[in-house]
């Protein structure tokens, strides 16, 4: 009979199915699979022809077969509950996974995190509240009847993804191969002889506790006991596989060869995915002149973002890379000091004649008188009417944009948000717009309306503002941006923060004044270039407004010096932290503060007395919920549309 393969089977264990006491007669029978470990899905199996055993017992009684090696050896991951433990044992109450995470414990530390060395070690096979604290946390387990001794070892790989070009409309998208794996090379990234002790009294045998990890430091940590599922930048060695090489599409298999196979050639397989939520989608727009390329980029958000990203379940996705030129295309209405922002248009240079605002666009000069009490809105309508009427300009597109500021507020009727316009030429480029003035002035001390541009803008000590932001921030975030993503534009350095405590961020927290989202945008950073390069700034400064606008304060590294998460402050001047992939989960005992408002209310964090709306997340989960929020994560796509697609093989078969 031909038996079809439904795949990861040993060759024994189909042989044990159909009553062979092992795999010998099969391969014999089938000479193509004479050194196959275990069958892929759709394999045929020639199964000869059983001889015939006849035995004289007495009739009219019960007699008891045993079928050798039933039921076959198998491998499997599970989660220790402390079952396999128990008296009587019962280790098929433990349970099965199938699919794996990285763990967001520092690798060598268990229960609430905050200790190091606790996790129980590679000697310890017994169930330990300290280890499966850890919800990432898995062990090995083997079943053989036929193993003689009290120990097995079983071997642990993290196989390679394989990726292929995908032509849709055509424009080249990026595919994830979905079967095929390459086992790797890398002796980090494989577990060997890993031993699996028996369960007393079963047939069962179990590994130590075991982690998924996405740095080789944290591997280092506990490296009999770590899997890494790290990048592949550096090993590549295509371009594709550098920048399309998913953590999350790495396929973990333990394997376990069979004790009694008479060749030494059958492993039982057990294989696991790594799970993957949702994607978070990027783009970046890099300031001509800064001096940092597109590949510095892609090397820091592939490799340390991927790692920190990776424990959070998530993929990062680079949806724009662009270089643009310093833009010049942008009047603001309105913006004047801080005394005088949003002032309606008082209509007069002095007290008895009219005022004129004037404006150059691509060279042609052009006029506008206000008329008295016109709010800011109204002037750039009038801007925008009097560019689309000259004939010069015809084709011309105007964008209105509202600057929204929390310290504009209403007196005597006379103030309103401030507006900017962004002015293109007819085939879409930017426009310039030079020689800018309003005289436009206050009567009265009520009124006064300026027009004016972005005059320095500069690329080093770059201005950067709070909402109300610097016209060079705006011009830059409302000219070049990408919808449902996270915007960041890359200046020079240093940054120039005007507010007290600057960081390179316009947009601190998700909550309250300085909320991270900008109407018309969404989610913006400011990077010096300094940060680029640097391991897990781009993530941390992105993490603000997705996640918290303080920094952490536990749980602390080794030393006690600086905490073991990527939300430690001190990402800003100090990459070697121990284990700042991290981005904590439950039970985790991570410390944060997200403060709404002036701080009256405490909406995340712990406090003596808690204040209304006092509910403490993890960062996992405000990650996720923030974010979410923002439309900047999205569920996982196949095809992935890229903006450097390179050297991809064509298709499935080519991957």
């Amino acid at each position: 009979m031909i038996y079809t393969a439904v795949g990861g089977e040993t060759l024994c264990e189909v042989a044990i199915l159909h009553g062979f006491p092992d795999c010998q007669k099969l391969r014999d029978a089938n000479a193509a699979l004479k050194d196959v470990e275990s069958l892929t899905a759709g394999t045929e199996v020639t199964i000869p022809e059983k001889k015939a055993n006849l035995f004289s017992k007495a009739v009219e009684a019960l007699h008891k077969f045993k079928r050798r090696n039933f039921p076959p050896p198998k491998v499997e991951f599970i989660k220790e509950q402390g079952k396999g433990y128990a008296t009587p044992p019962v280790p098929e109450d433990d349970s099965k996974l199938t699919q794996l995470a990285v763990t967001n414990y520092v690798s060598d530390r268990g229960g609430d995190g905050l200790t190091a060395g606790n996790f129980p070690a590679d000697s310890v096979y017994r169930h330990e509240t300290l280890g499966s604290n850890d919800p990432d946390h898995f062990k090995i387990q083997v079943y053989d009847n036929g193993a003689k001794a009290n120990e097995v070892k079983v071997d642990l790989f993290a196989l390679k993804p394989a990726y292929y070009k995908d032509l849709v409309g055509g424009i080249a998208y990026v595919r994830h191969h979905a079967t095929k794996y390459t086992r790797p090379t890398a002796a980090t990234r494989k577990l060997e002889n890993i031993v699996c002790k028996r369960i007393p009294s079963t047939s069962y045998f179990r590994s130590p506790y075991l982690r998924l990890v996405s740095t080789e430091a944290s591997r280092a940590k506990r490296p009999k006991q770590c899997l890494l599922v790290a990048d592949y930048w550096d090993e590549g060695p295509k371009t594709y596989q550098k920048h399309y090489t998913e953590i999350l599409h790495q396929h973990i298999e333990a394997r376990y060869s069979l004790q009694n196979c008479p060749v030494a050639k059958c492993a039982a397989l057990k294989g696991a995915n790594l799970q993957s939520d949702s994607s978070l989608h990027l783009a970046f727009y890099i300031v001509n002149g800064c001096g940092i390329t597109a590949d510095q980029i892609r090397k820091t958000v592939y490799k340390w973002s991927r790692a920190a990203l990776a424990p959070a379940n998530l993929r990062p996705i680079i949806d724009q890379i662009a270089t643009v030129d310093i833009p010049k295309n942008m009047l603001c209405v309105a913006n004047l000091t801080a005394a005088r922002r949003g002032f309606h248009a008082s209509g007069k240079r002095d007290a008895t004649s009219p005022s004129v605002m004037a404006f150059t666009v691509d060279g042609i000069q052009l006029f506008h008188s206000p008329t008295a009490g016109d709010s800011p809105e109204t002037t750039a309508d009038n801007v925008i009417a009097k560019i689309a009427a000259a004939p010069a300009l015809a084709g011309y597109t105007c964008k209105k944009l509202r600057h929204r500021r929390s310290d504009v507020t209403a007196v005597a009727s006379q103030v309103s948000d401030p507006f900017d316009i962004l002015i293109f030429k007819a085939d879409g480029k930017l426009a310039v717009v030079t020689n800018v003035t309003s005289n436009d002035r206050p009567v009265a001390g009520v009124g006064g309306q300026s027009l004016s541009r972005v005059m320095n803008f500069t690329l080093n000590s770059f201005p950067v503002d709070w909402q109300p932001a610097s016209p060079e921030q705006r011009i830059l975030r409302w000219n070049y941006h990408t919808a449902g993503a996270m915007n960041m534009y890359i200046v020079g350095t240093p940054l120039q923060p005007v507010y007290v405590g600057g960081t390179p961020l316009d947009g601190f927290s998700p909550y309250g004044p300085y909320a991270g989202w900008v109407a018309d945008v969404g989610p913006i950073v400011y990077l010096a270039k300094t940060g680029v390069t640097r391991a897990f700034v781009i993530l941390h400064e992105m993490c603000h407004p997705m996640m918290h606008n303080t920094h952490t304060t536990a749980p602390m590294n080794d030393a006690g010096t600086q905490t073991v998460e990527l939300m430690d402050g001190a990402i800003l001047t100090e990459d070697q932290h121990d284990a700042t992939k991290h981005i904590a989960d439950a039970p985790i005992k991570a410390s944060y503060q997200l403060v709404e408002e002036s701080g009256s209310v405490l909406v995340d964090g712990t406090a003596a007395t808690p204040a209304p709306n006092n509910t403490v997340t993890t960062p996992v989960l405000r990650l996720h919920t923030v974010a979410t929020s923002y439309g900047l994560l999205k569920a996982n796509q196949d095809p992935v549309l890229v903006p450097d697609v390179t050297d991809l093989p064509a298709s499935a078969a080519d991957a």
